[in-house]
């Protein structure tokens, strides 16, 4: 499972940290002072909105494939506003989404003059506008109209999908919410989603690539003619637009073979599988002709026999897009339960939000040094010399890299650094270049003295901001009237 990452704050002079926590943990009275504990994690550039664009194929053989999504929508959005405790610690995974949007577009762009899908198709157009879901509100009831929305795309769409063209062009028209801002944001966090079953056949000229008549061997055109098609390279920066590649997170179900692991395999060893060539054969087809069609990267029989539930040729140009892309996530389309790949998808979204606000301020500004130490623990096989501001100081029992990070006050220079106003509160805050992979779990203990505030336990005058620790309550209180004048004799 996808970690997220994780950053404990300890703000006490001399206390225990224990191996779990909350968002607020008292601490015992340990000489003059008092610890608090809380856990939060530390966001990836203040990211506040969650912008989702999925992008679905509509063509004649993905029915079943848009109910199986339809059905994890739902799952998608409640790990996102309520997110899960995978990990058994005790406290969720990843923070909640305080804003959620999601649009909905088709691979369907038509092919121009061809009369083969002749025109635009849906062009990029968001399906029902831009889905909004702020916390607090009703998840379920959020989830169930996308989900309609998703179930009623229908499959009369374009054969020659382009889902790569299609969020390209979605990303350029985008929609406008209801509060007029633009969908998707130009700077916050958009995670790219596509599933189909066919290969991208994205281009740029439509009458040049298709003609104005449908080719002959359909089904085999665009793998024929790839290196016409649109190049990824250009497709990905269209769809990146102004925001950071930290920024940019894309997943794809798609035509991958069911016994690669994809979550551990490279793209380049992905591309190099078995099964993910594109090969021609003939088959059957209707009316007792011969279609000349690719060899399936993976299969659903169907048990009644006949056509397969599910066929999906080789996807290698989202492949080659997760090459691209630093936060990729790739899925074959043929398992007939999508919700481990909705699962990893929300996970990987949820390692992006924010980090919640500290609950107590930690003393220094924003272009000081502070009293905190950082340390990140690697995924396997990262190495601590291979990111900027890491340092190794100790290595685990599962052979994982423990890095000390390097602080850069005011976020100068690379590390972390402390932003008492970060999104409208204290936030431990980590440069851009210093970010470590995803995956990796990240602790902080800070250390300094605490004075409490009126009604806070305590068990000395010296804790208590007022400088009186009520004997009876054992809270901080005002100062007693008799004590604050002149002392008498």
């Amino acid at each position: 499972m996808q970690k997220s990452l994780k950053l404990w704050a300890v703000t006490c002079a001399l206390c225990a940290v224990a191996a779990t926590g909350c968002l607020e943990r008292k601490g015992g009275a340990v000489g003059p002072n008092v610890g608090f504990g809380q856990e939060v994690s530390i966001g990836y550039g203040g990211v506040t909105t969650v912008d989702v664009l999925l992008v679905i194929d509509n063509s004649n053989s993905m029915r079943q494939e848009q109910q199986r999504l339809s059905d994890q929508i739902g799952r998608l959005v409640r790990d996102l506003a309520e997110p899960p405790d995978r990990d058994g610690d005790g406290s969720p995974d990843w923070n909640a989404v305080e804003e959620l949007r999601i649009g909905v577009t088709t691979t369907d762009v038509g092919t121009g003059q061809a009369d083969y899908c002749m025109g635009d198709g849906d062009d990029g157009q968001l399906q029902g506008g831009v889905f909004e879901f702020n916390a607090g509100e009703d998840a379920d009831a959020y989830a169930a109209e996308i989900a309609a929305v998703v179930a009623g795309l229908g499959v009369m769409g374009c054969g020659f999908e382009q889902p790569l063209e299609a969020a390209a062009r979605a990303v350029v028209r985008g929609g406008i919410d209801s509060r007029d801002r633009p969908f998707p944001s130009d700077t916050g966090l958009l995670a790219v989603v596509l599933v189909t079953d066919e290969e991208d056949c994205s281009v740029e000229d439509d009458t040049g690539f298709f003609g104005a008549a449908a080719p002959g061997a359909l089904n085999v055109h665009c793998t024929r003619n790839a290196s016409a098609l649109t190049p990824v390279s250009g497709l990905v920066s269209r769809i990146r637009g102004a925001r950071s590649a930290d920024d940019l997170l894309f997943a794809a179900i798609a035509g991958i073979p069911t016994d690669l692991d994809t979550t551990s395999l490279s793209p380049e060893e992905i591309l190099a599988a078995e099964g993910m060539a594109y090969v021609e054969r003939e088959e059957p087809g209707v009316g007792g002709r011969t279609d000349l069609r690719l060899t399936p990267a993976c299969v659903v029989p169907n048990p009644a026999g006949g056509e397969p539930l599910t066929r999906a040729d080789p996807a290698r140009r989202l492949v080659e897009l997760a090459q691209l892309v630093p936060d990729t996530t790739l899925h074959t389309i043929c398992n007939e339960d999508f919700g481990p790949a909705i699962a990893e998808i929300a996970a990987r979204i949820g390692a992006k939000v924010p980090g919640v606000c500290l609950v107590r301020e930690v003393p220094g500004g924003l272009g000081s040094s502070v009293p905190c130490d950082l340390t990140v623990t690697l995924p396997v096989g990262e190495r601590c010399d291979a990111w900027p501001a890491h340092t190794l100081v100790d290595v685990t029992s599962d052979d994982q890299q423990v890095c000390r990070m390097a602080q850069a006050p005011g976020g100068a220079g690379e590390g972390f650094y402390y932003d008492p106003e970060a999104d409208g509160c204290a936030q431990l805050v980590i440069t851009e270049a210093a970010q470590p992979p995803v995956g990796s779990v990240i602790e902080a203990e800070c250390f300094f003295t605490l004075l409490l505030e009126n009604g806070e336990l305590c068990a000395r005058a010296s804790q208590c901001a007022s400088g009186w620790c009520d004997a009876v309550t054992d809270q901080c209180a005002d100062l007693p009237p008799e004590m604050s004048g002149p002392l008498g004799p």
